[in-house]
């Protein structure tokens, strides 16, 4: 789930910059920051709603200490803020802001954040990379990462020179370290290899991987996780989830990462599997970005479209901001929350008739969801 981690004096900055201006004059940053319910700040407790008794009792002492008095401003402009927009700044119980510069792996506790921290940019711009997690030093702020660009094709059954190297290649280095995608018919048309060793229909499994070879990055620290939840009543006779399971665990040599790539599948068994309904939606959902097919992400056989439809992708607030839109970080955490609550399910009832569940390329029954988006 989307969330915030930054600098307590810095939000207080731009609270006090931002606060008096029109609406559509607020920078990006202060208008993000409004919109959550809570915020993470670097702080031993929790923000008060007022400090004015603390600031009355200080300036009353001939000999008070200056920078204690500017830090009691500090949170009373925090409070300010809490107060004027009903949003909870609080101390993460996830992620120790002060702990992330030493130790930059438990950004992963909470992997759809972004981290806007005080420290050096080439430091903040290592951890973005190595992690997959938005990260930024306060010293350069840059709201494009969430704000600016989208996609938005509409091709034609037949058309040329699409393909997903071509219409997903904004993401080609946009930070990520897990992905979601459901597709109930993504691998409908597979069929089995010949007896002569003739390569079966692969569409689905070629454009899972055309997918995931832009947006899983070349260089990565620790592992990377992919989930795929798609339906087996829509396969070929005689291809089963156990094959479809193999032909997606073979796709790790073909994709040539150093990083260990963990796929986790869920296969359902058709309508009456509960939480069906949520696999009509064709989607693929990184941390910080959610891309829609009107009709089958098994959309191109190389770069030539398979089907006419309109797919979109968004970054969480390239809209809705300056506007009367829902902002697509809302579609991202409705689908993140009915991935936990079906999980959940599944979890609580793990013999079920209604699934197959593959993780590391193993069946098993589902114990608990391995992918840090929904885990997390």
């Amino acid at each position: 789930m989307f969330h915030i981690y930054i600098d307590k004096d810095t939000l207080a900055d731009i609270y006090v910059n931002e606060k008096d201006k029109e609406e559509c004059s607020q920078n990006a940053w202060y208008k993000i920051f409004k919109k959550q319910s809570y915020i993470y700040v670097n702080t031993v407790s929790k923000i008060k709603n007022d400090y004015a008794d603390e600031i009355f009792l200080m300036e009353s002492q001939e000999d008070f200490d200056p920078k204690s008095l500017r830090e009691l401003y500090k949170l009373q402009q925090l409070a300010d803020f809490q107060q004027g927009y009903n949003v909870d700044l609080k101390k993460s119980m996830l992620v120790d802001m002060d702990d992330i510069e030493r130790n930059p792996s438990i950004v992963h506790n909470d992997p759809c954040a972004i981290y806007l921290l005080n420290i050096d940019k080439e430091k903040a711009d290592k951890i973005q990379k190595d992690f997959g997690v938005i990260c930024q030093s306060i010293d350069s702020l840059d709201d494009s990462i969430l704000t600016k660009g989208f996609i938005d094709v509409s091709p034609r059954r037949g058309d040329k020179d699409y393909g997903w190297s071509q219409v997903l290649k904004m993401l080609k280095k946009y930070p990520s370290n897990s992905i979601l995608i459901n597709d109930r018919n993504l691998f409908s048309n597979e069929t089995l290899d010949s007896s002569s060793g003739e390569p079966g229909n692969k569409l689905g499994v070629d454009n899972l991987y055309e997918i995931l070879d832009v947006i899983i990055p070349k260089r990565f620290c620790g592992d990377y996780h992919v989930f795929i939840c798609f339906d087996t009543s829509s396969l070929n006779s005689g291809v089963s989830a156990d094959y479809i399971c193999g032909k997606i665990q073979a796709l790790k040599q073909r994709l040539n990462r150093r990083n260990t790539i963990i796929f986790e599948i869920l296969a359902l068994y058709g309508k009456s599997s509960p939480y069906y309904h949520i696999t009509h939606n064709r989607r693929v959902l990184t941390n910080y970005f959610i891309l829609t097919a009107e009709h089958m992400l098994k959309a191109f056989d190389g770069s030539i479209s398979v089907s006419s439809q309109h797919i979109t992708g968004n970054k969480l607030y390239n809209c809705g901001l300056y506007d009367y839109n829902d902002t697509p970080e809302k579609l991202h955490r409705d689908m993140i929350n009915d991935f936990k609550e079906m999980g959940k399910y599944y979890q609580e009832h793990p013999q079920s008739h209604y699934y197959t569940y593959y993780l590391k390329g193993n069946k098993q029954e589902i114990t608990s969801i391995t992918n840090r988006i929904i885990a997390k």
